[in-house]
């Protein structure tokens, strides 16, 4: 797994290259927990280039909620129907801190207000 740190519209982007595993996950977790020491409350997770998620993965995006809790939100870019059904089965997308978007060009629109949004997909 390798992980790419970037910015979109000013929030932190990680894109995560490869299998979020339990081999895998402390490095993303470290670099979840980086970010988001740096007084950030809202981070980005583009998994377009994940396969697998596994619980490991799942955990470190469960740490990641609980740190923005109440202030701000983890928004997960291009996941596959994979991933995205293991995100639905273990109740993220139902969290109001959660976001799934489709693509970054998506979650750009979305923080920027350029796009029709629901509630629970707001990313301000």
């Amino acid at each position: 797994m390798e992980i790419f740190q970037a910015s979109l519209s000013g929030i932190p982007l990680l894109r995560v290259v490869g299998d979020v595993d339990h081999h895998t996950s402390d490095a993303l977790n470290a670099a979840v927990h980086e970010v988001l020491a740096e007084d950030h409350n809202r981070l980005l997770l583009d998994l377009s280039a994940v396969p697998y998620v596994d619980s490991g993965g799942v955990a470190v995006i469960f740490t990641a909620l609980k740190a923005v809790q109440g202030r701000g939100w983890v928004g997960v870019v291009g996941p596959n129907p994979n991933v995205r059904r293991i995100l639905e089965l273990v109740g993220l997308l139902g969290d109001q801190s959660f976001i799934v978007v489709g693509s970054e060009d998506e979650a750009a629109k979305l923080i920027s207000g350029g796009a029709e949004e629901s509630s629970s997909q707001s990313l301000t």
